[in-house]
Formats: structure tokens, sequence, C-alpha cells
């Protein structure tokens, strides 16, 4: 009987004569299609839920920490036009313009990116489970797709005005372009450097990915093979360079200087690397504790100062790398210590945070609460399986140098669990093999083999999940609570910020400014007595800063203790003169208690620093003219121009020297320029009634 004969061209005939889409999908069975479905759904379900028990009204949604109010301030900034910044990038611009689209389209609606972000993240396990079917097997596909679903830091991410969700899926995207579609399809190389460009707008170490992909492929490749594998390149960096050139020339315009896509680089590298760094974010002497104020103003005030002139972007950042370079070339040892400990914290299972704190929303998330994957987990059973798939041919390369370019970008700046998502999908495919690599080992009963491979396994996941440099989850959640408790206090909801402030009062009970913003809270709730002791507390732990002793006085005065006020204002105004609140409420407080004298010392001795100033000029006036200096107090009124009842002051003075004509002027002018103010009518129509 006569056989058939298989035709092995017929494959290749489809990819060439059938659309793109079909192309792409002529490795997806069915089956395939059912899988990507259920993944999607569960992901979408998982984002949801947990969406629902945070409240889309929650706080914790709000652009509150300082990376996503920037994002934040600068995408409102972007959609009101002014799509050309004022000076080159110091951050990655995609997510800003990516909000701004939002804003400029939908208005301010967070609850809409929050969706919008969930819907983006859900493709993620698709894409995972297509990368993985590709350059594994089905199996493979199932466990990878299913533990990015099943992820809580992606699902605990993706819901934050952050750009984590939006780096995931592009890095992802980028992965299948690379390894998902049949190799005669060229164009699929130009389309995975425009997505790693986009990535590299939010993420700018991702443009060293195409470097280690580079790196992989000569490792992997066999010599014959080399240039023919090699054929991807070109493709490849057009497509980046198409992305990341429009920023290039924004920053050029700007600056006169070759800026790829940001300037913030230096000062990370430093933050990264200096004597006091810990391998986290954490600001070194002399810098904010503000990432914000670290990227940008705090950096650059410091290195122009040390260098005494001013500085270029470039100039400022290479400064910062070279601090950086510094510390590595004059203690090496401690740059090695630095590195095990980055290395440490690369593959521990606690989330260490930059603005956010997963634990604590874990405390308010039942889906975060599951008892699902952790860090520690994917972390070793991505590494064991990328060790055993090293021989094997095919698609491995990619997968390795995305995992290879997050690693040392980590160690050569700084570790979160933010930063080392990036690497989030090729250690799920590696981890998802791991387990088939050892039913299959058992099966062909190639014992030593696995009981190695597993004993190593064993080894990394105890090494992963102990808890290391005094880590442990929910530890630290102060943070976050003042976060929080500022916030609410200043939407009004001061009951709310009564509870989270005293939450970090029980946590950092000698933080004044936390005491202070209590003692405000109970002000504001009208428990008089709870305030008194809560600004008392903040006055005795920082008696030189002014502002809890401001607010004292004024709980004081406000229950009619106005004696008793005069010292705390006093004393504000003898330490810290140039805060002003404070010095003219000591000012007002003496002109009421008719101290009058010493009202008068001390405007005169503001106005000697701020000669200028129209309202010290004012006040000045008004002191010397509540004495009856009325000629003194001429030459001060005048001097404060058109500064709120200066003019009526000024009618007043002519009123007592009988200056009529005069005075209906000033009293006029001063109605005309301040008809809010009720003190010029009375004298105004007094005249006007002669």
């Amino acid at each position: 009987m006569n056989k058939t004969p298989k035709n092995k061209s017929s494959k290749d005939k489809t990819e060439v004569n059938h659309p793109l889409v079909i192309r792409f999908l002529s490795f997806v069975s069915s089956k395939d299609f059912f899988y990507c479905f259920l993944l999607f759904v569960i992901s979408l379900i998982l984002h949801l839920f947990h969406l629902r028990t945070l409240g889309v009204n929650n706080p914790l949604l709000l652009p509150l920490n300082p990376d996503s109010n920037l994002f934040d301030s600068i995408a409102r900034h972007i959609a009101e036009g002014n799509i050309i910044r004022e000076q080159p990038f110091f951050i990655g611009p995609l997510y800003s313009y990516f909000l701004a689209l939002f804003y400029a389209l939908l208005g301010y609606k967070f609850t809409l990116i929050h969706y919008t972000q969930i819907v983006i993240s859900a493709t993620v396990p698709i894409f995972t489970y297509l990368i993985a079917l590709k350059t594994f097997n089905r199996p493979t596909a199932v466990i990878a797709g299913l533990a990015l679903a099943l992820y809580p830091p992606l699902i605990f991410f993706d819901i934050l005005l952050l750009p984590v969700a939006l780096e995931v899926f592009l890095l992802s995207l980028s992965l299948l372009l690379l390894v998902g579609f049949p190799r005669k399809m060229s164009w699929r190389y130009g389309f995975a450097g425009i997505t790693i460009g986009l990535v590299s707008l939010s993420r700018p170490n991702m443009l060293l990915f195409p470097l280690f992909l580079l790196f992989a492929a000569l490792i992997y490749k066999k010599p014959p093979k080399l240039l023919h594998r090699l054929r991807w390149v070109v493709p490849l960096a057009i497509g980046v360079i198409i992305i990341i050139l429009p920023v290039t020339i924004h920053n050029y315009y700007l600056s006169g200087e070759f800026i790829p896509v940001s300037t913030h680089g230096g000062i990370n590298f430093y933050v990264g690397n200096n004597p006091e760094a810990t391998g986290a974010f954490h600001a070194p002497k002399d810098l904010s504790a503000t990432p914000l104020e670290l990227n940008w103003a705090e950096s650059r005030r410091i290195a122009e100062e040390d260098m005494g002139k001013k500085l270029t972007p470039n100039q400022v950042s290479a400064y910062w790398f070279g601090e950086g370079f510094d510390f590595i070339r004059k203690t090496p040892t401690d740059f090695l210590r630095l590195v095990w400990r980055k290395a440490v914290l690369i593959s521990n299972h606690y989330e260490l945070g930059l603005n956010e704190n997963f634990y604590f929303h874990r405390s308010q998330s039942l889906v975060l609460r599951l008892p699902l994957l952790n860090w520690g987990l994917l972390f070793a059973f991505g590494i064991i399986g990328l060790l055993v798939s090293l021989k094997r041919k095919g698609n491995t390369p990619v997968l390795f140098a995305l995992i290879l370019t997050t690693i040392l970008t980590l160690l050569l700046f700084i570790v979160n669990d933010r930063y080392r998502l990036t690497m989030v999908v090729p250690l799920a495919i590696f981890g998802a093999y791991l387990p088939v690599w050892l039913v299959e080992s058992f099966k062909r009963r190639r014992f030593l083999r696995a009981g190695l491979v597993t004993g190593g396994l064993i080894c990394l996941l105890i090494l992963c999940n102990i808890n290391v440099f005094g880590l442990f989850p929910g530890k630290n959640f102060a943070p976050i609570h003042f976060r929080l408790g500022k916030y609410l206090l200043e939407s009004g909801n001061y009951e709310q910020a009564a509870h989270h402030l005293n939450q970090v009062a029980n946590l950092r009970p000698d933080d004044s400014n936390v005491h202070m913003l209590l003692g405000i809270t109970y002000i504001k709730l009208n428990e008089p007595d709870k305030a008194y002791d809560k600004l008392m507390k903040a006055c005795s732990l920082a008696p030189q800063d002014p502002k809890p002793f401001y607010n004292l006085s004024l709980l004081l005065v406000n229950y009619g203790h106005k004696e008793e006020a005069v010292p705390y204002l006093e004393h504000c105004f003898n330490i810290a003169p140039e805060y002003l609140p404070a010095s003219f409420a000591y000012i007002g407080l003496l002109i009421e208690l008719e101290r009058l004298p010493q009202a008068e010392a001390a405007a005169r001795e503001l106005l000697e620093k701020d000669p200028q100033s129209e309202n010290l000029n004012y006040r000045l006036g008004y002191i010397l003219y509540l004495q009856e200096k009325d000629e003194e107090a001429l030459d001060y009124l005048h001097s404060a121009g058109d500064f709120f009842d200066a003019h009526h002051i000024i009618g007043e003075i002519y009123l007592r020297a009988g200056m009529s004509p005069e005075a209906l002027i000033e009293l006029e002018k001063e109605r005309e320029l301040h008809p809010d103010n009720p003190l010029v009518y009375e004298p105004l129509n007094k005249l006007l009634n002669e």
C-alpha cells in the first residue's frame, strides 16, 4: 500500500502566502487558543478582584508616592499642550506621555487608567504562553502562563500609577516577536526593535538588551551559522533607533548635547555605589531622601557647588558617574561586598519597595494574601531551569539575554522589587520548564542527573527564601501610613488621618513632624487637649524647627490664650525669622496685645533683611501709624506700593492731619484696588457725605 509522502515544505508555503496574522498563528492550535483565553480570564479576574477589594477610590491608588506624583505632574503638563519639555528628560518619558494621552482624551480619571493597565497586564500570560510554546513545549507554556497570571507582585503593581504594567507588556511582546514567529518573517526583528525602543523610554537600561542578545548569539551559535543567524541585527537596530531618535532630538534641541533618553543615570549610579550604599535606594549624606529631588535639583546643585560652575545635564550626570567610579577605584573590597549584597537582594523573596510597600497593600487585599508564588520561588526555579536548558537549541538565548541584562544593570545600580520585574517573563518560562524536565528525566531513568538538579533546586529555594539584612515582611509600614495620613489630612478626612498618623507615631515615636501633623489633625477634630499634647511633644523633639511652635501658638490663640502664645512665637522669631508665617503672626499678636515697641523692633529686623518687601513696609508703616509716628509711617507705607490696606492707612493718616482731599484720593484708590477691604468704606463714606 502506497503512503502519501509528507510535504515538508507546506509550512513554509503557508508562511509565505498567507497574511501576517495567519503566519503568526500557524503554530497555534485550537487547544492553545483555549489556554490563552483561560489565562487571560484568570489574570483579568484576579486583577479586578484585587481592585475591588481595595476599592477604586482608595487613596492607595492615587499618585501620592514620589514617582507616581512625578509621572502625574509631568503628564498633566504635557496634556495642557506642552509636548516639548523645558529641559532634557531626566527620567524615561514613556509613561508620562502614556498618562498624558489619557488625560488629554478622557480627563483626569485614574480609574480608567487602572482598568487599561489591568487589560494590558492580562495579555502578558498569553504572550508568555506563546513564547514558552515556541521555545519549549505546551506543558511548559501552561505552567509559565499560569505562574504570571497568579503572580502577586504583578497584580500589585498593575493598578498603580507606575510604568510596570507597560514595561512588562512591551518586554513580553518583544520576546514574542523575537521567538514566537516563523523564522522567514524577518520583519519581526524590526518590530521587536520598536518594542525594545519603547520600553527603553521607560527603563533606559533596556538599551543594553540588544547588545546582550548579540552576546548570547555569539555564545550559543556555531561559527558556520553565525553570520546567517546575525541577520536580525540591522532591522532590530533600525527599530530601536526609530523610537529613540525623536527623544534624542528633543534632548539635543534643548541642551545641545547628545542625550539618548534621560540624564539621571549618573546620580542613580552614585546612589548604588558610594560608601553609604546599601544595594537598595538609600540617599547618601547631604542628599535628599526624595527620589524626585535626587534626580534633578539636588544632584545638580551639589555637582555645581563642588565644581564651582554651572553644569550642563550631561556634565551633571558625568560628575556623579565619576563619584561612583571613584568609590569603586578607592575601595574595591567595599564595592565587591556591595555587589554581593545586591546579588542577594536580587534573588531574595523580600519585595524591597522603592515607593510602594507590597506588604502593606497585601494587608489590604485578599488576592495578595493568597498563598501564591513569591519571588524566591520564581527566581530559584527560573535560574535552575535556565541552567538545565543551556545546551538546548532554539530560542533560549533570547530569554537568557533579558535575564542577563536585568541582573547586570541591577548589580551596577540599585535593586528593588519594581526593577527586577523586567526579567519576570523569562524566569517564569525557564522555571516552568524545570518540572517538565525533571519529570522527563525520571521517566528516562536518569536519576543521578535529576537528583543533583533537585538537590540544587532545594538549596537555592532555601537561600532565596530566608530573611536577610533585617528585612522582614510587614516590618516598616511607617512611610505609607505617613503618606496616607498627610493626604487624608489635606483632603479633610480627619478621623482617618488621625488613625494613620497615630500608626506612624507608634512606629516612629521620635518623629517631630508626625506629632505636629497629629496636633493639627486634632485641632481640626476639635480636640484641643490632644492637639496641645502632640504639639508640645513635637516642640520638645525639634526645638530648632519653628513649625511645631507656630502651630502650638495658633492653637493657644484660637482658644483665647494669647499671652501664652507669645513666647512660642517669639521662639520662632529668634530661631527662624525667615519663616514668615510665624514672624507675621508674632508681629500681629504683639499689635493685638498693644506691645507696639516690641512689634516695631521685630518688623524693623525683618525689613533690614528684605527692604523691598511691600508686605514688611506696610506692616512697619501700620505699627508706626498706631504709635502716631505719622511722618515716618508715610515713608514706609508709600514703599508698600499697592499692598492690601496700604492706601487705606495713608488715607487715615491724611484724615488725622486734616488733609481731606489727599485722604479721599488714597481711600478711593484703596477701594478701586481692593474692593473686598471692609475697612475703607467707613472713612470713605464719611468724607463723601461731608
